[in-house]
């Protein structure tokens, strides 16, 4: 199987949790994951963060610094 494109996952784990992370072990290098949390959710699981590392792709946790409704809408 070839290389595919780059694929770009951006995750507002605040609102979708770990159902939300379906599907990393599907990851590959070329990908970028950036998750959005906040006070209210700050834990990944060991096998979420596992299936990240793993894959070796770009991975960047964003803390946002306020919340409210519908804060990651954009």
């Amino acid at each position: 199987m070839g290389a595919r494109d780059e694929l770009q996952f951006l995750v507002d784990y605040e609102n979708v949790r770990e159902a939300g992370l379906d599907g990393l072990e599907y990851l590959c290098d070329t990908d970028a994951v950036t998750i959005f949390y906040s006070a209210a959710c700050e834990k990944i699981s060991r096998r979420s963060m596992d299936f990240i590392l793993q894959s070796r792709c770009r991975f960047q946790a964003v803390r946002l610094k306020r919340t409210g409704k519908n804060a990651l809408d954009f």
